[in-house]
Protein backbone atom coordinates (compact mmCIF):
# COMPACT_ATOMS: atom_id res chain seq x y z
CA UNK A 1 0.00 0.00 0.00
CA UNK A 2 1.56 3.45 -1.32
CA UNK A 3 1.16 6.23 0.77
CA UNK A 4 0.79 10.05 -0.93
CA UNK A 5 -0.41 12.07 1.02
CA UNK A 6 2.67 14.11 1.47
CA UNK A 7 3.00 14.30 -2.45
CA UNK A 8 2.11 17.09 -4.26
CA UNK A 9 -0.34 16.39 -6.94
CA UNK A 10 2.31 17.32 -9.91
CA UNK A 11 4.50 15.18 -8.50
CA UNK A 12 2.50 12.24 -8.64
CA UNK A 13 4.39 9.62 -11.21
CA UNK A 14 2.12 7.18 -12.48
CA UNK A 15 3.62 3.70 -13.34
CA UNK A 16 1.67 1.43 -15.33
CA UNK A 17 2.92 -2.12 -15.06
CA UNK A 18 2.57 -4.67 -17.93
CA UNK A 19 1.61 -8.30 -17.52
CA UNK A 20 3.12 -10.78 -19.98
CA UNK A 21 -0.03 -13.76 -20.63
CA UNK A 22 0.82 -16.33 -22.09
CA UNK A 23 -1.96 -18.51 -23.96
CA UNK A 24 -1.75 -21.44 -23.01
CA UNK A 25 -0.93 -24.60 -25.30
CA UNK A 26 1.31 -21.70 -27.42
CA UNK A 27 5.14 -22.94 -27.89
CA UNK A 28 7.58 -20.41 -27.68
CA UNK A 29 9.65 -20.13 -30.85
CA UNK A 30 13.34 -20.91 -29.56
CA UNK A 31 16.06 -18.90 -31.06
CA UNK A 32 17.27 -19.57 -34.32
CA UNK A 33 21.32 -19.16 -35.64
CA UNK A 34 21.56 -19.61 -39.09
CA UNK A 35 25.00 -19.88 -40.37
CA UNK A 36 25.82 -17.59 -42.80
CA UNK A 37 26.31 -19.56 -46.11
CA UNK A 38 29.96 -20.16 -47.35
CA UNK A 39 31.43 -18.40 -49.77
CA UNK A 40 34.10 -19.77 -51.77
CA UNK A 41 37.05 -18.19 -51.64
CA UNK A 42 39.01 -18.16 -54.55
CA UNK A 43 42.47 -20.45 -54.85
CA UNK A 44 45.37 -19.24 -53.89
CA UNK A 45 48.06 -19.09 -56.36
CA UNK A 46 50.85 -21.31 -56.64
CA UNK A 47 53.88 -19.28 -55.52
CA UNK A 48 56.22 -17.87 -58.00
CA UNK A 49 59.76 -18.69 -57.43
CA UNK A 50 61.65 -16.07 -56.07
CA UNK A 51 64.94 -15.25 -57.57
CA UNK A 52 67.46 -13.89 -55.49
CA UNK A 53 68.87 -10.24 -56.55
CA UNK A 54 71.97 -10.46 -57.61
CA UNK A 55 73.92 -7.35 -58.89
CA UNK A 56 74.90 -7.69 -62.41
CA UNK A 57 78.55 -7.49 -62.71
CA UNK A 58 80.29 -4.84 -64.87
CA UNK A 59 82.98 -6.21 -66.41
CA UNK A 60 86.67 -4.07 -65.16
CA UNK A 61 88.97 -3.39 -68.27
CA UNK A 62 92.16 -4.18 -67.48
CA UNK A 63 94.32 -0.95 -66.91
CA UNK A 64 96.31 -0.53 -70.06
CA UNK A 65 100.01 0.12 -69.99
CA UNK A 66 101.42 2.67 -71.97
CA UNK A 67 102.68 1.45 -75.39
CA UNK A 68 106.11 0.52 -74.96
CA UNK A 69 108.30 1.86 -78.22
CA UNK A 70 110.15 -1.50 -78.32
CA UNK A 71 109.93 -4.95 -77.06
CA UNK A 72 111.27 -5.17 -73.53
CA UNK A 73 110.07 -1.63 -71.71
CA UNK A 74 108.58 -0.85 -69.23
CA UNK A 75 106.98 2.34 -67.22
CA UNK A 76 107.83 3.13 -63.49
CA UNK A 77 106.41 6.05 -61.95
CA UNK A 78 107.59 7.39 -58.71
CA UNK A 79 107.78 10.14 -55.96
CA UNK A 80 111.15 10.93 -55.65
CA UNK A 81 111.61 13.10 -52.71
CA UNK A 82 115.14 12.02 -51.51
CA UNK A 83 118.27 10.00 -52.60
CA UNK A 84 117.08 7.05 -55.20
CA UNK A 85 119.92 4.50 -53.43
CA UNK A 86 120.81 3.15 -57.00
CA UNK A 87 123.61 3.55 -59.15
CA UNK A 88 124.32 3.73 -62.72
CA UNK A 89 127.13 3.43 -66.16
CA UNK A 90 127.36 6.15 -67.98
CA UNK A 91 130.51 5.99 -69.98
CA UNK A 92 128.39 4.90 -73.79
CA UNK A 93 126.08 7.64 -74.28
CA UNK A 94 122.97 5.42 -75.28
CA UNK A 95 123.08 3.28 -72.48
CA UNK A 96 122.29 4.35 -68.65
CA UNK A 97 122.70 1.25 -67.25
CA UNK A 98 121.92 0.20 -63.83
CA UNK A 99 124.84 -1.36 -61.90
CA UNK A 100 123.25 -1.52 -58.52
CA UNK A 101 119.88 -1.30 -56.47
CA UNK A 102 119.47 -0.94 -53.17
CA UNK A 103 116.85 -2.45 -51.06
CA UNK A 104 116.01 0.73 -49.94
CA UNK A 105 115.60 2.11 -53.43
CA UNK A 106 112.04 3.12 -54.68
CA UNK A 107 113.36 1.55 -57.91
CA UNK A 108 112.20 -1.82 -56.71
CA UNK A 109 111.13 -3.02 -59.62
CA UNK A 110 114.04 -2.51 -61.75
CA UNK A 111 117.11 -4.75 -62.01
CA UNK A 112 120.88 -4.46 -62.60
CA UNK A 113 121.59 -4.43 -66.13
CA UNK A 114 118.16 -2.43 -67.39
CA UNK A 115 118.88 0.69 -69.14
CA UNK A 116 117.26 3.88 -68.16
CA UNK A 117 115.33 5.28 -71.52
CA UNK A 118 113.68 8.33 -70.78
CA UNK A 119 112.38 10.69 -68.02
CA UNK A 120 109.12 12.03 -68.20
CA UNK A 121 109.27 11.53 -72.00
CA UNK A 122 112.57 12.94 -72.65
CA UNK A 123 114.96 11.18 -73.74
CA UNK A 124 119.23 12.14 -73.08
CA UNK A 125 122.66 11.18 -72.97
CA UNK A 126 123.14 8.80 -70.11
CA UNK A 127 125.35 11.35 -68.15
CA UNK A 128 122.40 14.08 -68.43
CA UNK A 129 119.59 11.47 -68.07
CA UNK A 130 121.89 10.96 -64.11
CA UNK A 131 121.91 14.45 -63.83
CA UNK A 132 118.46 15.27 -64.24
CA UNK A 133 117.18 12.55 -62.22
CA UNK A 134 119.85 13.55 -59.48
CA UNK A 135 118.56 16.91 -59.61
CA UNK A 136 114.12 16.08 -59.86
CA UNK A 137 111.99 15.76 -57.37
CA UNK A 138 108.24 15.13 -57.24
CA UNK A 139 106.65 12.51 -59.60
CA UNK A 140 108.56 11.13 -62.28
CA UNK A 141 107.93 9.13 -65.21
CA UNK A 142 110.55 6.54 -65.86
CA UNK A 143 111.28 4.59 -68.99
CA UNK A 144 113.23 1.30 -68.55
CA UNK A 145 114.33 -1.56 -70.69
CA UNK A 146 115.02 -5.20 -69.47
CA UNK A 147 117.28 -6.96 -71.85
CA UNK A 148 117.04 -10.13 -73.32
CA UNK A 149 119.39 -12.44 -71.65
CA UNK A 150 121.15 -15.29 -73.44
CA UNK A 151 123.70 -17.96 -72.36
CA UNK A 152 125.88 -18.84 -75.45
CA UNK A 153 128.51 -21.96 -75.61
CA UNK A 154 131.34 -20.36 -77.60
CA UNK A 155 133.41 -23.39 -79.02
CA UNK A 156 136.87 -22.06 -79.12
CA UNK A 157 138.61 -24.97 -80.73
CA UNK A 158 141.87 -23.89 -80.02
CA UNK A 159 140.96 -20.46 -81.44
CA UNK A 160 140.81 -16.97 -79.77
CA UNK A 161 137.54 -15.64 -78.90
CA UNK A 162 137.36 -12.95 -81.64
CA UNK A 163 135.85 -10.22 -79.92
CA UNK A 164 136.33 -6.65 -80.10
CA UNK A 165 135.56 -5.33 -76.61
CA UNK A 166 135.20 -1.60 -75.15
CA UNK A 167 138.09 -1.63 -72.71
CA UNK A 168 136.81 1.77 -71.11
CA UNK A 169 133.69 -0.10 -69.39
CA UNK A 170 135.14 -1.18 -66.12
CA UNK A 171 131.76 -2.22 -64.69
CA UNK A 172 128.41 -4.06 -66.75
CA UNK A 173 130.08 -6.53 -68.70
CA UNK A 174 131.99 -6.60 -71.65
CA UNK A 175 130.71 -4.72 -74.20
CA UNK A 176 130.64 -5.71 -77.65
CA UNK A 177 131.92 -4.03 -80.28
CA UNK A 178 132.46 -5.80 -83.42
CA UNK A 179 133.68 -9.21 -84.30
CA UNK A 180 136.73 -10.31 -85.92
CA UNK A 181 138.67 -13.94 -87.00
CA UNK A 182 137.95 -16.55 -84.40
CA UNK A 183 135.51 -18.55 -82.80
CA UNK A 184 133.06 -15.76 -82.65
CA UNK A 185 133.16 -15.04 -86.79
CA UNK A 186 132.29 -18.95 -86.92
CA UNK A 187 128.98 -18.69 -85.06
CA UNK A 188 125.48 -18.33 -86.83
CA UNK A 189 124.98 -14.94 -88.46
CA UNK A 190 123.40 -13.00 -85.64
CA UNK A 191 124.27 -14.50 -82.69
CA UNK A 192 126.47 -11.49 -81.29
CA UNK A 193 125.60 -8.03 -82.44
CA UNK A 194 127.19 -4.79 -81.73
CA UNK A 195 126.47 -3.09 -78.38
CA UNK A 196 125.58 -6.89 -76.78
CA UNK A 197 127.25 -7.19 -73.47
CA UNK A 198 128.76 -10.16 -72.03
CA UNK A 199 127.83 -9.96 -68.23
CA UNK A 200 129.48 -13.74 -67.20
CA UNK A 201 131.44 -16.57 -68.43
CA UNK A 202 130.56 -19.80 -66.96
CA UNK A 203 128.35 -18.60 -64.29
CA UNK A 204 130.94 -15.99 -62.81
CA UNK A 205 130.31 -12.25 -62.79
CA UNK A 206 132.91 -9.59 -62.62
CA UNK A 207 134.80 -6.20 -63.72
CA UNK A 208 136.40 -6.30 -67.36
CA UNK A 209 139.56 -7.69 -66.78
CA UNK A 210 138.24 -10.46 -65.17
CA UNK A 211 135.74 -11.36 -67.65
CA UNK A 212 138.59 -11.09 -70.19
CA UNK A 213 140.92 -13.85 -67.88
CA UNK A 214 137.96 -16.53 -68.07
CA UNK A 215 137.28 -15.61 -71.26
CA UNK A 216 140.89 -16.50 -72.64
CA UNK A 217 141.52 -19.52 -70.26
CA UNK A 218 138.41 -21.19 -71.48
CA UNK A 219 138.99 -23.09 -74.04
CA UNK A 220 134.09 -23.56 -74.40
CA UNK A 221 133.33 -21.03 -72.32
CA UNK A 222 129.45 -20.46 -71.68
CA UNK A 223 128.51 -16.96 -72.20
CA UNK A 224 125.73 -14.77 -70.56
CA UNK A 225 125.13 -12.50 -73.05
CA UNK A 226 122.36 -9.25 -72.95
CA UNK A 227 120.91 -7.49 -75.88
CA UNK A 228 119.30 -3.95 -75.68
CA UNK A 229 117.28 -2.41 -78.60
CA UNK A 230 119.00 0.15 -80.81
CA UNK A 231 117.44 2.88 -80.03
CA UNK A 232 118.63 6.15 -80.98
CA UNK A 233 118.98 9.49 -78.48
CA UNK A 234 116.61 11.61 -81.15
Amino acid sequence: MACACCVADEQLETITVFSEVKEAGRKEPEDTFLAPKAEELPRPRPAEEVKPFMEEEVPVEPKEEPEAKCPGQYTLKIKKEGRLYCSMETLIAEYCVVRRVDAESPLETVKPMDRLVSINGKRQEAASMVKTLAESTGMLELVFERPVIKEITLAKRGKKAGFRVDTALDTCGLMIKGVQDGAAAEMPAGTFQAADRIIAVDGVEGRTADLLKLLGAADAPVLKVCTYAQIPLK
